[in-house]
Order: C-alpha cells, then structure tokens, then sequence
C-alpha cells in the first residue's frame, strides 16, 4: 500500500493559470526497491512551438501493509521441573518491514493443546508463571501470536512452541503390580526362584534411577531376594505339614524395601525409598501315602452265609486306614479289592469300594458272593485290600485270611452235559434200553425214580439205567416228557437232598402206512390246441406216516391210451407235455400215489380225458412273404417307392392264404394304428388287400415309413396274422440348402488381431434335405471382405489381411448357400455405417439360405497404457487423515487395448521430491509422505500441518501385463480448504473427466494461471444426500510466475468477471462456481475485539469530523469560484459568432488572459497558474483585476487535486450563470469526439456492491459501444481530441 504527494517546482516563466495532470503507478515503498523520493519531469509545448520543462517530486509515504514475521524458526527449548517461577525462559522475534508502528509487534500465547498453560508473554520473552510436574505434562506445545501497533493491525501467521519438561529426582520409587501375593509348593528345592517378583520404579520418569531390593522385616529366613531384579527365592526346606506353618494357615509374610541408586553428585530433592509388603503361601503336596494299623488280619465266616453278613475278626482286632496328608485333595483315598485276588468279588467292605474317604476311617468287612463260601470247595480264602488316593497314584495294601466254617448244604447233581433227549422206534420192544441216567453228591450215594404220567417207561434204582416199558405207537403219541428224580442217602430222612432232571423221549416213525388219495377228478376237458407244459389238473393224497415215509411220489402208469400227458412227480400236477392235436377223443390215464418208505408202499386210480376239436389255422402272407418276416432278427419286408407320388397312387397288392375252409379261410384286410401314425398316410382294401397312399409322400421329410397289415380268417373264434412292412421312398432333387433355425443369426466367430493366413472358423451349416446334397458357400457382402477368404466346397473362412482391433473390433460378413458350385457372385461392401436395422444391408431376415456372420477381433497386448499428460497435478488438503486417497491414477490413464490387457499397473521411477515444502525430522526417502499402490492409488503416509505448503512430485510409470510402458510426472499440491473454489457441473463425474483437460486448457489460455484440479466427485445437496445428476470439481490456481497459490476469491471473481470465462463455463455444462470455504479470519480475544471497536468508532467520528470540515471549505471554494464566473466580461458582437469550432479545454476567450475559471483548466499546457503561494488557480484571475506579478525561476510546490467527476460543471449549468459561457460549455460538449472511458468499480473482497453490478454480464448489458468491462476492477477511460500542436510529454 502506498500514498503519493507530489511537489512540483516550477520555472519562473511558466504562466500561473492551467492545471498538471500526472498519471501514477502503484509501487512498493518496502525499503530495498526504491528510494522514497522520485523526481519527475515534464516537458510542455503551445502552438506556438514553445517549450519548457517542469520538474515534480514524487514523495512515497509508508502505509501499514506488511504483516510480522517470526524469525528463527522453529521455537522449541527445554525447562527443568523445579524451574522458578518467574523466570524468563526464551525470546521470540518478528520482523516487519514497515515504518514505525507498523514495524513493531506485540505478543501473545494461545494453549492449541489445551493441557493447560504455565507461560506467558512479556515483551517477546517467555516467563514461567505457574509451578511445573514433569508426572503431569512432560511437553507444552502452545501457539505463538504476533501483530503489529499500528491500526489497522496485521496479525503474523502464529507458529508453534514446544517446550520440553525436564525431571528432576524429587520422588520415591513406586511399586509395580501389586499386591505381590504368591503360592508355592511345600517340596520346591532350595535355589528355586518362585513365580514372585517385586518390580519397583523410579517416581522420577525423566531420568529414572535404578532401584535395589532387600528384605527389612518378616519372616524371610527360608527365602531371598535378588536385590537388582527383585526376584523371590526359596532359602530354605519348607514343609506345609509342620506344625508351625500350620499355625500361621502355611503363609510366610515379609516386608520389602526398595531403594534407589543414587549415582555420585545427584542431588535429591525427597524420599528415596519405598516398601510393600509380600505373602508366600505354601501349597501342600501329596507326598503321604495311606497307612493300614497292621500288614495282616484274620477273619471267619460259615459257609453259605448270605450277603451282607460281616465277617468276624480274630482276637477282636480293627482294620484301620489313614493318610497324614493335610488338604482334602491330598488325604482323600477310596478302598478297593486287589486285582491279583482269586475271588475280587468274594467280600466287600464297609466303606464301600470306591467310596470317598477322608483322612481316616475303620473297615468292615462283610460277604458280597454267597457261592464262594462253599466248605466243600475251599476251607479259607485269602485276599487283599487297597488304599488308593483318589487324585494320586500313591497306595498301600493289607492281607486278610478268612477261614470258612463247614455246614450240611448240598443235593444230589446231575452233570451239566448230562443228555435229557432220548428216542427210540416205535416198533421197540419191551426192555430195550434207551439211555444212562447219573447223579453225583459230595455227601453221600444218589438213588433215581421217575416222576411222569406214563408208565411206557423205568429206570434202575441204583443203576439209572432207563428202559422201555409197554407199547410204542408213534402215530398215537410221537414224544414223552418224564422227571428223574435222584436222592442222597442220609440216616435222618427229614435232612435228605433230592434233585430232579426233565428229560424227553422221542418216538420214532416206522413205515406202516399206505397212501391215500383225496379229491379225484373223474373227468376232464381239453381242447386239442392245449400248448404243451399247459398244467390240467392236479392229483392229491396223503400218508399217516413221518418223515420220509410220509413223502409221496406221483407216476403215470403204463395203463392209459393217451401219450401226450405226463404228471410233476412231486406236486402231482398233470400237464400237456406235447401236441394233442389229432387225438380228439375220450382218453384216460392211471396215476399211482407211492411214498418213501422201506419199503414203500403205493396206491393208484383212473382218470377220464376228453380232446376237444378247435379252429387252429392261421392265415399266412405270401405277398409280401412271411418267408421274409422275422423281427427278432430285425428282418422287415421293403419294398422302394419314389416320393411325390399322387395320392390314391397303388403301392402293393397284399396277398395271404388260410389252410382252413369255409369261414375258418375266409380272410380280410386291415391296418394296425400305432403311435408312429404312418399308418395314417396308406389305406387297404378290406378284400382286395390293395395298398395305396392317402397322404403326400415327401422324402425330406420322412424317408422311411413302417406300417403293419393284420389278415384275419372267419373262425369262430377269428384267427389273425399281422406282418409289418417298410416303405422306402425313393429321393428326386426337390430342395435347396438351407441354415437351420437352430443356427443363431448373426453367427458369431473370433480372430486374434494381427494375424494373418489363418482360419477363422468353419461355416459350413448348411443343411440340404435331399438325399445326395450339394452346398457350396459364397461371401454375398459385408465389411473388409477383402480381408478374408471362403473355401466355397468346404466353408472354411481364412483371414488373409491383419485386422486391427483397435480400429476394427468386429466384422460382419452375410454368407449365402446355393446348390450350384458353379456360380460367381461378386459381393458388396458395406461399412459399420450402413448397418439396416442392426444387421448389415445384404441380410434378409426370413432368407433361410443367408447366414449373418460377426467376427470378434480379440485383443492382443500391442498398446501401452498412455497417461492423459506427461505432467499431472492434484491437490489435497493439509488436515487429510493418515493413509487417506488423495488420487486414482488410473483416471489418468488409457489403454487402447482391452480386458486384461487394458489394465494398468503404477510403480514409482525414483524417490519422491519435494517443491517449496519443508518436512523437519522426516526422511522422505525411507519414510515417503505420499504411497503409490500397484493399482494407482495415491494415499498420505504421513500427517501434514497449516504451515505446509508446495507440492510433491512423483515420477511414475504406468504398465501392463505386456510390460509395455508410459510415463508421466506427478505433482500433487499441499493446500488447504480456503484455496479452492468449486465448479458444480450438470454433468456426472465420468463426463466430467472426459472433458477436464480440454476445459482446463481454454481456462488456462484466458485467465494466463495454472490450474490443478484437486478432487472430481458426485454433487452433495445441503443436506449432504448426493446428486447423481451433478458433480463438483474442486480446483486451485497458481500464478505462472512465482508459482505460488492464486487466492480463491481473486480465481472466482476471474470466473464471475469474464465474458469469455462465462462462455467457456457455459460451454461445458458449469452451474454454479465459490469458493469451498471463505478464508478465515484471526481469532481475536474479547478484550481485543473490544478495544478493537473502540479504535474504530473513534477513528470513525474523526473521519466524519474531517470530512465535515473538508466538506464546509469545498462548499465556500465553490461559491467564490460561481461569483468569480457569474461576474465574467464577455467580447463584443454575438456570442455565436465568436465561438469557434472547436474550444481546448480550459481555454476562456472571452478574456484577455485567456483562462476558464469554470473549469480551471489551463488554455495549453504552458499557461501556467503564477501564484506562487496559492494552491488555487483561481485566485489571480481577470476578475480580480490585479496586476500579474512578475515571471520568477523560483520553484514552487503544488498539491494537484484530480478529479474524475464532472459534478462542477452539472453544477454551473444548473446555476443562475452567464448565458455566453453556458453556450460555450454546451458547443465544447457538442463537439467533444468521445474515445473512451473508464469506470472504476472496486469490488473488494470485504465490499457490498449494487447488486445491479454484480456481474460481467450485468455490466456488458448497460455498457456503451466504447467502453468494455473486464476482469475484477472495471475501468473507464476518457480521452480528448487534440490538435497536432498540443502534444504532451512526460518523462521520469
């Protein structure tokens, strides 16, 4: 910002009247560009061709402009805990190059991390202002503020202060995990460590000391500790059985110190040391097996006692058990029987086996097996007991020998495998012996009786010898079921044992039974056609007998006077077993009945039979013949009949014969439907056998048909003989070849482009129906068609010129099928553009003898990817989150090529670099901000801050799977929200990005800035729901000399302020166009907005105040000027008359000095005001009627006021004036030529403008034919017309 004062000095010569004009520049006071005083010098020249030169000095003042700036970057120091307060800790500096105030800076500290602020700011030095606790904060990271004193005040873009705190040693070690409570087993071996360690630290974690352990109190003696690591081990033997330890519940409780290591020359400011207290608790371990009182016991008990009964012990001892151990898990064991005992099962105990038992307990022993108890068999038993823990192994084992008292207790016995079945014949005789019966008693002797129903048996007393006794009839009775009953001898009777034993006697079948029969039939009737194996009729009988002698076997005998019949031997069934015919008559048969006895015995009887006559012939063909007639060995008369014959045409005569007479050989004709139907298409004379066709018979369509003729006779009942017939037809040459409807239209095949000389595929589909079919195939039209060959016989398609896919990818061919081979059809060509309908021209739809063939040219990798630009650049925010996606390259990339082929794959050319970024502590080579995925994808690999800007540059190479290549350079900008703006398109992304490089061009050629596009990505409406129909391109520009950020709101307003940005903008489908985020303004404190508003509402009132008084002395100025005119002498003669064509500015004719006090503009250049002390060129005027003073070459200073308003001279008009100078005014404007003007409008980023004017459009509309409108400060300028004589020059 600057303000100009300009002094002229001018020569004495110089007239006093006139007005100087000086255009000025815009500069930059800011010292080192240009010194602050600047001469200017203007050469002048009348009509007369007199010249002279007037110098003026350009003063340029200071304006408050620049903001403060920190310098030695970047603030971080350290600061110990125990630091006192107020204590002046670091200096901050800034450097302004403004003047004075401007150029000095007040400070201030904001807390960005909000842990709380012990600084501040006195002058620029920092101070301690509250105590610091290294355990709370170790760091303070704080924004540092800075404007300058000047208003309006510049605020300094604030930087970090970090300040590291530094521990100092002020606090005692503390413990780590606690409590330390521990278990640990009673048999762990001395030197063992426990699982306990003690882990103490340093209260001071800055620089921590290390800490030393030692036990101070307790009961430590059988334990120690390792005074660097704190770790627990066993000193000495522990037993959880002893009885101290179980009076302290098997605890040990010790005290622990740690201490810290103080190295030499530390200084400590408070305790250093602490204890904690430890318990050790000791776990008991099984190491005590259960114990019996004594190794052996013994025991009695009678024989036979029952379950249950306890056994007596010897001497009235006890069976005792226990076991030492102290916890339930360790004492607890269970009684069991030993497995090497010869009766487990003999006795149990009480507690019983597998009962849980407790520490200790008394045992019972009582019978479990009453039948081991036996005196007979043993006289003592010895056994043993277990005592087994229940969670060990640990055992223990007693013997107890028990003594087995006799008593009377046993019965007679008859062996297990003694025999209990018994048989004998029936014709036995009496005393036959049928078996030995025996019974033994470990007492005594055994006697036997039987105890039965019957007395067909007896048996010995002494011997148990069983014998028969009476007569044996097995038909009456087959089987007898008796007990023998054996008993001991003993003296008392009332004490005698018995046992009994069932045994069955089986009476066995003899042979003395003849056959019976049953249900004769006497008489029976067969017709003689009956087919042999034809079952009659079947003979029963039956025998009395068992087993073998009760089977019988059936026999014709040679008594009969038939010998056609026969009967099953077993199943007694007669049967035909060859033809009956010619044997009509009464017949009869004798059948004998025979069992199978020894021998055996039979019985017979006669049966009558009556043949029956039948019709028994069957008519026979002999046209065609039956000779001919075998189906199962597919053997079918044929006969050959040429197709499209007239219907009713006779196709054979069918003759077949009958060897009966009368009605049995009269024979008719007919047809047997079947589902083939080819029946339906032939019909038969019912007596004539004639065959002729009643439907058309067309080859093609069937060939072959197969019919079955039936010829029946008149008997009664009828008989029939069908024989089926196969009518061929004979082919003549009726069809076309045809493609199937089965064949889609259009065919498609495929060809790898950039092939050649090879086949594409075979098309010979075409079907022709005749028998003998004759295709040949020719290329009708198409596209390419001399790019491929057709082997007209075979149909086979060869490519003999390379197709390229990527400017051909299919072909269509129409192919046609003809039946003559010796055709030539020269075939059309068709492009892609002369498609019909979808299909290619040639094509007709319901011609079934045209194949529409579209050939697929597949993809070969022979493209490389290729990057839109060899330069790319993108943006991204600065506050984006750690590994977010910043840019999809594969945007950026095409690949001609398709499928897989198309793919592109990403890979960096070398590390990333950096323009006008600096990244502290980061080594951007092995820690790379920014990763490039294989895929494409750009992500952040790191976070970034406000203060960052510039971009990173990525040299990439894009691939394929071919490894063919392309590659492009990468930048991608820092930025941040408020140097954007955003174009909304009607238009969805991907149309967006298919014009995005032409559209940036035509921006870029208009507005002379780079423009990077950040972001492509669909619209979101207010309320943040997206827009699919829209899309919204994020972009920022950069000025293309320094390379720095164009501000988003002088990019928009290029936008809203161009026509041919409007254009452009409509051009691609732009809606709307603002910036993604007004830029913020610096946060400021109540007391400063306060004061702030104070400063300018009294600035304010002395603004109002100034103007006031400017406005008081303007208004007098321009009353004097007004009476100084009214009173103007005018020349003699009309006014009209003396007025000349064309008037200069300023000039005033009517007077001798030749000056306009009106416009107070100067006749010519050279007239200059005299007055040496006024800064009015009115002030010597004719009206004053003062003598001029004389021409000094002293200089003089004047302050030129300009103005480009003509408010003054609507005013004169409007006045009561002189009538000769309103006429001169109004000539003057009337010849006046109008180049140009210029309007300025400062719309200024803080501004509120007409909302008339807030548009270029707007303005272009009110404009005149002379004024144009551009960008965001519209000028208008205005120029006179000059005679050649009056020429001004200006030089510097």
């Amino acid at each position: 910002m600057w303000c100009v004062c300009i002094l002229f000095t001018r020569p004495s010569f110089f007239p006093t009247a006139g007005t100087y004009i000086a255009t000025l520049t815009a500069r930059d006071r800011d010292p080192g560009e240009e010194p602050s005083v600047r001469i200017l010098y203007f050469e002048v020249e009348d009509k007369s061709g007199n010249r002279g030169t007037l110098r003026a000095d350009l003063i340029i003042k200071d304006v408050n402009d620049e903001s403060p700036r920190f310098t030695n970057l970047p603030y971080r120091f350290e600061v110990y805990e125990n630091e006192t307060i107020g204590s002046s800790l670091f200096t901050v500096t800034t450097t302004d190059p403004d003047d004075g105030l401007g150029g000095t800076a007040t400070y201030w500290l904001n807390d960005s991390s909000h842990l709380g602020n012990p600084f501040n700011l006195s002058g620029n030095s920092i101070i301690l202002t509250s105590p610091l606790n290294y355990s709370i904060n170790t760091f303070f990271q704080l924004k540092v503020n800075a404007r300058d004193n000047m208003i309006p005040f510049n605020k300094a873009d604030p930087v970090d202060l970090i300040v590291n705190v530094l521990d100092v040693q002020n606090m005692p070690p503390y413990f780590l995990h606690q409590p330390y409570t521990v278990s640990i087993l009673e048999n762990t071996t001395i030197g063992e460590k426990t699982k306990l360690k003690v882990v103490a630290l340093d209260g001071d974690r800055g620089v921590p000391n290390d800490i030393q352990y030692s036990f101070v109190q307790g009961e430590a003696h059988n334990f120690s500790i390792n005074s660097t690591t704190g770790e627990i081990s066993v000193a000495g033997g522990l037993d959880a059985d002893d009885e101290a330890v179980k009076q302290k519940g098997g605890v040990f409780r010790i005290t622990v110190n740690a201490s810290e290591v103080i190295p030499n020359g530390q200084i400590n400011y408070g305790q250093a040391w602490s204890t904690t207290d430890l318990s050790i608790t000791l776990i008991d371990v099984n190491d005590n097996e259960p114990t019996f009182t004594q190794p052996l016991y013994t025991a009695s008990i009678a024989e036979n006692s029952p379950k249950g009964v306890p056994l007596t012990m010897s001497n009235g001892q006890l069976i005792e058990v226990s076991d030492a151990d102290q916890t339930s898990d360790h004492h607890s064991f269970e009684l069991l029987m030993s497995e090497d005992n010869i009766y487990p099962d003999a006795f149990d105990t009480i507690p019983g086996t597998g009962t849980p038992i407790y520490s200790k307990s008394t045992v019972i022993l009582k019978v479990n097996n009453t039948v081991i108890l036996d005196y007979e068999t043993r006289t003592n038993i010895t056994f043993k007991i277990r005592a087994k823990e229940l969670n060990s192994i640990h055992q223990t084992e007693t013997t107890i020998v028990v003594q087995i008292l006799d008593v009377n207790d046993n019965s007679p016995v008859f062996p297990d495998n003694h025999t209990t079945q018994f048989s004998v014949h029936e014709n036995t005789e009496k005393g036959t012996f049928i078996g030995l019966m025996t019974a033994t008693d470990k007492e005594s002797d055994v006697t036997y009786t039987l105890d039965g129903e019957d007395d067909k048996f007896q048996i010995g007393k002494v011997t148990g010898n069983l014998t028969v006794n009476g007569c044996l009839d097995r038909e009456l009775r087959s089987s007898y079921t008796i007990f023998v009953v054996a008993t001991d001898i003993d003296s008392d009777s009332s004490q005698q044992r018995s046992t009994r034993q069932r045994i069955n006697i089986d009476i066995l079948d003899v042979n003395d039974n003849t056959p019976e029969f049953i249900d004769i039939p006497t008489r029976r009737h067969i017709p003689e056609d009956t087919k042999p194996d034809t079952e009659l009729f079947k003979i029963g009988a039956t025998d009395k007998d068992n087993g073998t002698n009760q089977e019988i076997e059936y026999f014709l005998t040679s008594n009969g006077n038939i010998t056609g019949l026969d009967i099953h031997i077993d199943k007694g069934t007669v049967f035909v077993n060859q033809s009956l015919i010619g044997m009509v008559g009464l017949r009869y048969i004798t059948v004998m009945a025979r069992d199978k006895g020894q021998p055996p015995l039979n019985d017979t009887v006669q049966i009558l039979i009556i043949i029956e006559d039948v019709n028994l012939h069957r008519p026979v063909f002999y046209r065609p013949s039956h000779s001919e007639y075998n189906v199962s060995a597919n053997l079918i008369p044929e006969i050959t009949v040429e197709e499209e014959q007239v219907i009713g045409s006779n196709i054979l005569n069918i003759y077949a014969n009958d060897s009966d007479s009368g009605n049995n050989g009269a024979i008719s004709y007919k047809l047997v439907p079947d589902t083939s139907d080819d029946w339906q298409k032939f019909s038969i004379h019912r007596s004539s056998g004639v065959l002729t066709n009643d439907g058309r018979l067309d080859r093609e369509k069937q060939e072959v048909y197969q019919i079955s003729i039936t010829a029946v006779d008149g008997g009664i009942p009828s008989l029939e003989s069908t024989i089926t017939l196969k009518i061929v037809l004979e082919d003549i040459d009726d069809n076309q070849p045809v493609f199937g409807e089965h064949i889609q239209q259009p065919h498609g095949i495929s060809v790898q482009e950039e092939q050649t000389d090879i086949v594409v595929g075979n098309l010979s589909l075409a079907t022709d129906l005749d028998k003998i079919p004759i295709i040949c195939y020719y290329i009708l039209g198409g596209e390419l068609i001399d790019h491929f060959f057709l082997n007209k016989t075979s149909g086979v398609l060869s490519l003999v010129k390379k197709l390229d896919r990527e400017v051909t990818s299919e072909v269509n061919l129409v192919i046609v099928a003809r039946g003559d081979c010796s055709l030539t059809i020269q075939p059309s060509v068709s492009s892609k553009g002369d498609l019909v309908d979808g299909h290619p021209p040639e094509y007709v739809r319901n011609n079934n003898t045209m194949l529409w063939v579209r050939i697929t040219v597949t993809d070969i990798n022979d493209q490389p990817p290729v990057f839109s630009s060899k330069e790319i650049t993108s943006g991204f925010l600065y506050d984006i989150d750690f590994g977010s996606f910043i840019k999809d390259l594969q945007e950026e990339v095409t690949d001609a090529d398709i499928g897989e082929n198309a793919t592109p794959y990403f890979k960096l050319l070398g590390p990333i670099t950096t323009k006008d970024i600096d990244i502290v502590d980061i080594d951007i080579v092995k820690t790379p901000p920014l990763i490039l995925d294989i895929n494409g994808t750009i992500k952040t690999n790191m976070l970034f801050s406000s203060d960052m800007s510039g971009a990173f540059i990525m040299k990439v190479q894009a691939y394929d799977i071919g490894n063919l290549t392309d590659e492009a350079v990468i930048e991608i900008y820092l930025i941040s929200d408020i140097q954007r703006v955003k174009m909304v398109f009607l238009k969805t992304p991907d149309e967006v990005r298919a014009v995005k490089d032409v559209l940036i061009q035509e921006l870029e050629k208009v507005l002379e800035y780079r423009i990077i596009v950040d972001k492509i990505a669909t619209h979101q409406s207010s309320d943040g729901s997206p827009v699919t129909t829209k899309s919204d391109m994020f972009i920022h520009a950069r000025y293309l000399d320094t390379d720095k950020v164009v501000p988003a709101s002088e990019l928009w307003r290029a936008f809203d302020f161009s026509q041919n940005i409007n254009l452009i903008l409509d051009k691609y489908g732009v809606v709307q166009t603002s910036p993604v985020k007004a830029e913020k303004k610096d946060e400021t404190t109540t007391e400063d907005t306060l004061r702030i508003t104070l400063i300018i509402v009294t600035i304010s009132l002395g603004v109002i105040a100034v103007i006031l008084v400017l406005f008081l002395v303007s208004l007098r100025s321009r009353y004097r000027r007004k009476l100084r005119a009214a009173t103007t002498r005018t020349f003699g003669g009309s006014v009209k008359d003396t007025i000349p064509d064309i008037i200069p500015p300023g000039t005033n004719k009517y007077f001798a000095a030749a000056s306009n006090p009106v416009y107070m503009k100067d006749v010519s250049l050279n007239l200059a005001d005299d007055d040496s002390t006024s800064q009015n060129s009115l002030d010597v005027n004719e009206v004053d009627g003062k003598k001029k003073p004389e021409m000094t070459f002293e200089p003089e200073e004047q302050e030129i006021v300009m103005s480009l308003y003509d408010e003054h001279a609507q005013e004169l008009k409007d006045s009561n004036r002189n009538t000769a100078l309103d006429m001169v005014l109004q000539q003057y404007e009337e010849k006046l030529n109008l180049k140009s003007r210029e309007i300025v409008v400062d719309n200024g980023e803080d501004d509120q403008y007409d909302s008339n004017l807030t548009s270029v459009q707007t303005l272009n509309k009110l404009r005149s034919p002379n004024v144009v409108i551009t960008g965001l400060n519209v000028r208008q300028t205005f120029s006179e017309h000059c005679s050649a004589s009056w020429v001004v020059k200006c030089g510097i």
